[in-house]
């Protein structure tokens, strides 16, 4: 055989052999352009589950840069000159997906009702003409009332004296003001303290029925007493 032609088979020889095992590398790299390749699932360093899950799911940019670092962690494993993607944290020499944080919702109790109560008590208490003492018909009344005070401890008692329109308004001020402390000192009699009554007097400013002037009318001749429960 001619020097010329051992030449040319050692030069094919040789270039056969440098393409054989690029062609076998190529050929064992996985296809990480394709969506639908199952290249997010099969790498050695990616955690399986639920790692596919999540690859699925990414939006087309993240996609995009999974897949390269994935390409990149083919060629350098277990490296870290490439940055993590998005979403992704290191494990060791695994790519895991950062868990999802569950907030909780703690639901507190509702605070109880505040027990207020609006509701007004009033009583009426009648007098004969031009006079303040308390008829002995109005005790049960007083019992009455000063029983619901000293049990419900309200923290005001209203006191209010009024008249009848017969006679002139300076005294039937000052006989209004009589009356609520003659009720005023039967109720504290009965247990209820002094500190809680607030004695008003109206005169006859203020008539359940409306009169001309002059009229006496029993109605109009009376003490209220006001409290809430």
């Amino acid at each position: 055989m001619t020097y010329s032609k051992l030449l040319a088979l050692g030069t094919v020889a040789v270039i056969g052999l440098s393409f054989a095992p690029a062609h076998a590398e190529q050929q064992r790299m996985p296809n990480y352009n394709n969506e639908n390749a199952a290249g997010f699932t099969s790498h050695h360093l990616v955690d399986p589950e639920p790692y596919k899950h999540k690859a699925e799911n990414l939006p087309a940019d993240e996609k995009l840069e999974l897949r390269e670092f994935l390409n990149y962690e083919t060629r350098e494993p277990c490296q870290s000159y490439q940055a993590i993607p998005q979403g992704f944290m290191r494990d060791g020499c695994h790519l895991r997906p950062i868990p999802t944080k569950v907030t909780q919702t703690i639901q507190e109790p509702a605070p109880a009702p505040v027990q207020v109560s609006n509701v007004l008590s009033e009583y009426e208490i009648n007098f004969a003409f031009d006079s303040s003492a308390i008829e002995t018909a109005a005790d049960a009344t007083i019992n009455q009332i000063a029983g619901e005070i000293n049990h419900y401890k309200p923290g005001e008692v209203i006191v209010a004296g009024f008249t009848d329109k017969a006679g002139s308004n300076e005294y039937n001020q000052k006989l209004s003001q009589r009356r609520a402390e003659a009720v005023s000192q039967a109720l504290t009699a009965r247990g209820v303290a002094n500190r809680v009554i607030d004695q008003k007097a109206f005169g006859e400013s203020r008539p359940a029925i409306d009169t001309q002037d002059g009229v006496a009318l029993r109605e109009n001749r009376r003490v209220v007493v006001e409290f809430r429960k």
